[in-house]
């Protein structure tokens, strides 16, 4: 004789086969925790404290910077072979 489970779904209570049931993930929040501060290498911003991600932000930007590591879009889209990449030679196969 089958099993049943009544779940909750937005028309209302329903029945499902046990062995169907799927139990639905809890939401959690994703905390990230703030930089360690860091003193600024360019710019004008030079020794000074870079203390939050979003001052790392506009520090980047002002003075042309990424951080190493993030550059996916471009590894991904030439197989890591870019004028940016200094770990390989545009234009030649490896």
């Amino acid at each position: 004789m089958p099993t049943w489970v009544q779940i909750k779904t937005p028309n209302g209570p329903q029945l499902v086969l046990k062995e169907n049931y799927v139990e639905p993930k809890k939401k959690v929040h994703h905390i990230m925790l703030d930089i360690e501060p860091y003193q600024a290498t360019a710019g004008q911003d030079v020794g000074k404290y870079i203390t939050s991600r979003s001052r790392e932000r506009e520090y980047l930007k002002r003075n042309n910077c990424i951080q190493v590591g993030n550059e996916w879009n471009s590894f991904s889209k030439f197989n890591g072979k870019d004028h940016n990449n200094p770990t390989r030679h545009w234009g030649r196969e490896d």
